[in-house]
């Protein structure tokens, strides 16, 4: 039957029960990400997290990705709050922009206290999300420090950044540029960041430093790896997670939180030579030490 054919009425009625069942399914939703996180099953297909699975496996876009995600975690911290969610009182939108407000006000020193959440959530019932985001700022002594950054592709090679500086910051940045003025007299603020970014990755990615002394690249004698095979595998690897999904062949890839891994774990005798190195981002380094040695002994050094 299509809806050309419906009543204004039943149009009307159906209309209304379809959004009742599409909340009941996001809900439904949510608890099937809160205990797909729980389980680390988006390592299992080469995902580096649940935010990168639910884009590129299950095809959301990224904002409502990640709508879903801090809403998800936001209830999973206040399940009181669900009844409202269900019903309509609280919207998806409304529950990210309290999520990132207490993440934002915890990183600036304040954290909110969970008796104190429930009662900023239960104050943004039926509130639009630019009516939540006016109480929310409100309730902050630093309103300015609540402006999300973005980033906006504007050509194929470059991107637009807008973000929120400390005027000490400003200052700071602004002694560098008079520092290297004489190396770069029209140096643009792009410019230093670039400068910057490539001098810190030089100094801090183990692929780009150089190799300072001579060591056995094949050795495993040593209870520690030593510095020149650490570089050898962060330059074989290329500074990305190797995590391949067995089933699709995808590989992770991921830059974040880079660990070297055993393959076989020294604590079964793998030795510190190259062959048994790999580079793995911390949620799949955490993913094989659980396939190894149970979840339940792993369990508490996940970051759920």
């Amino acid at each position: 039957m299509t809806t050309q054919k419906l009543s204004d009425s039943a149009l009307l009625s159906q209309t209304k029960s379809l959004v009742r069942e599409e909340t009941r399914l996001t809900t439904e939703i949510l608890y099937h990400l809160r205990e797909i996180e729980a389980r680390k099953l988006f390592c299992a297909l080469g995902y580096s997290s649940l935010f990168e699975y639910a884009v590129k496996e299950l095809g959301y876009s990224e904002s409502a990705a990640q709508l879903r995600i801090d809403s998800m975690r936001l209830l999973r911290e206040l399940p009181q709050v669900e009844a409202q969610v269900q019903s309509g009182e609280l919207t998806l939108s409304v529950l990210v922009q309290a999520q990132k407000f207490f993440r934002q006000e915890a990183k600036l020193g304040r954290p909110v206290s969970v008796t104190q959440k429930q009662e900023v959530v239960q104050s943004l019932e039926g509130k639009s999300t630019r009516e939540a985001e006016r109480t929310l700022l409100a309730m902050s002594p630093e309103p300015e420090k609540h402006r999300p950054e973005t980033v906006r592709p504007v050509s194929a090679d470059f991107s637009e950044v807008r973000l929120n500086l400390s005027n000490e910051t400003l200052e700071n940045l602004e002694k560098l540029k008079g520092l290297l003025a004489h190396q770069f007299p029209e140096m643009t603020l792009s410019d230093l960041v670039t400068y910057l970014a490539k001098r810190a990755l030089k100094e801090l990615d183990p692929a780009q430093q150089e190799v300072r002394a001579k060591a056995s690249v094949g050795t495993s004698e040593v209870k520690t790896i030593p510095a020149a095979v650490k570089r050898e595998v962060w330059r074989r690897d290329g500074s990305r997670c190797t995590y391949v999904d067995p089933v699709t062949g995808r590989r992770c890839e991921s830059r974040h939180r880079l660990q070297i891994d055993h393959r076989i774990p020294k604590g079964l005798g793998g030795g510190n030579d190259l062959a048994n190195l790999r580079l793995l981002c911390s949620q799949h380094n955490a993913f094989e030490a659980a396939r190894v040695y149970g979840r339940e002994t792993i369990q508490t050094f996940w970051r759920l």
